[in-house]
């Protein structure tokens, strides 16, 4: 919440023939909404996570190549209730059933939108920040058409996150971008073994 105090005085009372002085003063309450982020990564060689993967990298038109995909969630200055991260799998992408997560509920696909949706609940303020950051994966199965020799394939499309600022009473809504074979955040892979071969 921010608070400013203002006064304001006058020497001279105007109203009353110029004796004694005026005084005014005024306070603005406002309270700031908080913020919630989502970071999405996309990985071919993830051992650590505990979800092998397996196919072809680079890519072969096709050919079924197994990815994880992972959600980072940090939350900045306010309670948030009510959080859930949806993401559309692309064309020629399927949710293998393979999860983990450290909170709320299991990713799960929503079969009437195509969706992976995770529902998180509650996180505290600066979760995420003075914290681990609340992580959740899952694995696709993404299969190549002819169409994507040369470029790198969609895994996923833009990821949202929306809450409830409990603070500000206000809903929050942010986003991430697509995700693709391009696999930026995968150290073993690099830009070009994510194109896809024929």
């Amino acid at each position: 919440k921010l608070v400013v105090d203002g006064r304001i005085e006058s020497q001279t009372n105007p109203f009353q023939g110029g004796d004694g002085s005026i005084v005014n003063t005024n306070r603005l309450e406002s309270k700031v909404a908080g913020k919630i982020e989502v970071d999405g990564a996309a990985y071919f060689r993830d051992a650590q996570s505990g979800i092998v993967n397996t196919g072809t990298i680079p890519p072969r038109v096709g050919a079924p190549t197994d990815f994880t995909i992972h959600w980072r969630v940090t939350n900045h200055g306010t309670d948030v209730d009510r959080i859930e991260i949806r993401a559309k799998l692309a064309d020629g992408v399927s949710f293998t059933g393979k999860t983990k997560n450290s909170i709320g509920d299991e990713p799960k696909i929503d079969s009437e939108t195509g969706e992976i949706v995770w529902q998180i609940g509650r996180l505290l303020a600066t979760t995420g920040i003075l914290n681990e950051k609340p992580e959740a994966i899952f694995q696709i199965k993404a299969t190549p058409k002819s169409s994507d020799v040369g470029n790198y394939m969609k895994l996923i499309e833009i990821t949202k996150i929306t809450g409830y600022d409990e603070f500000s009473e206000i809903n929050l809504v942010g986003e991430d971008s697509a995700l693709t074979t391009r696999l930026e955040d995968d150290p073993t892979v690099s830009a070009e073994i994510g194109k896809v071969v024929q």
